[in-house]
């Protein structure tokens, strides 16, 4: 079988928003889910870029939700942030499932406290956003 995938638009689906500090630089690496007849989106989001060159960046968790799969709606705060000292520089790639009544997320915990201050984290929730 060969699954032929075609490029909706050339334009990213999320872009950063420069009003908000916590996803001012960028937002990617998406975990994405329909359930209930909505795309939930949960995105990694920066305050700064990751080149070093303005500091360390600091990462977010931020929720979109869409109606068809497209056109987006998002929450102004992070559902995840960075308020554990072993995720001092925030949770980073998110993957998420539906198991029953509640979705269960795994995501990187970065420390950026010494080389190889991450860890594998787990999240739940019975909605999604927050």
């Amino acid at each position: 079988m060969t699954i032929k995938l075609v490029r909706y638009s050339d334009k990213p689906i999320l872009s950063p928003r420069k009003d908000n500090q916590w996803e001012a630089a960028a937002v990617f690496n998406c975990a994405a889910i329909q359930d209930n007849g909505l795309v939930h989106l949960i995105y990694r989001a920066t305050d700064i870029t990751s080149n070093g060159s303005q500091g360390k960046y600091i990462n977010h968790l931020g929720y979109a939700v869409s109606k068809d799969g497209v056109l987006f709606n998002r929450l102004e705060q992070p559902i995840l942030a960075n308020d554990i000292p072993q995720e001092a520089r925030g949770p980073e790639d998110p993957r998420i499932v539906k198991m029953g009544d509640t979705f269960y997320m795994m995501y990187t915990g970065y420390g950026g406290r010494f080389d190889g201050d991450y860890r594998i984290s787990l999240a739940t929730s019975k909605n999604l956003n927050g």
